[in-house]
């Protein structure tokens, strides 16, 4: 779990004016192996699978397999796998065929 210092930098970069930032940050969150991060994880990744930008949104589906693996009773329950599949028909192919592949980890797996 991020330090107590740390959690609000995260959260905030994950609503920074830069992509980049933001990807790099949902990506770092995402990146913990602790169920407890996840409470941290889920508005900043709610937002970040509704960006405007390809890179955080395809960066924010890699996430959602990511917290899939660890807690996916929760990743059901926030809507998150049925964002990825809605993003599957995302305009951009940088983005749906990264979701399709996520799509097809989450289908995989025994829920």
């Amino acid at each position: 779990m991020l330090p107590e210092p740390h959690r609000p930098f995260a959260k905030q970069d994950t609503a920074d004016h830069n992509p980049l930032i933001r990807a790099l940050a949902i990506r770092t969150m995402s990146t913990l192996k602790a169920e407890k991060i996840l409470t941290y994880l889920g508005d900043p990744l709610n937002r970040c699978l509704r960006d405007d930008n390809p890179y955080v949104r395809k960066t924010a589906a890699l996430c959602v397999a990511k917290a899939f693996e660890l807690k996916p009773e929760l990743c059901v329950e926030w809507g998150f796998v049925e964002i990825l599949r809605d993003l599957v028909g995302d305009g951009n192919p940088m983005v749906s065929s990264g979701s399709v592949y996520r799509v097809c980890l989450v289908a995989s797996s025994d829920l």
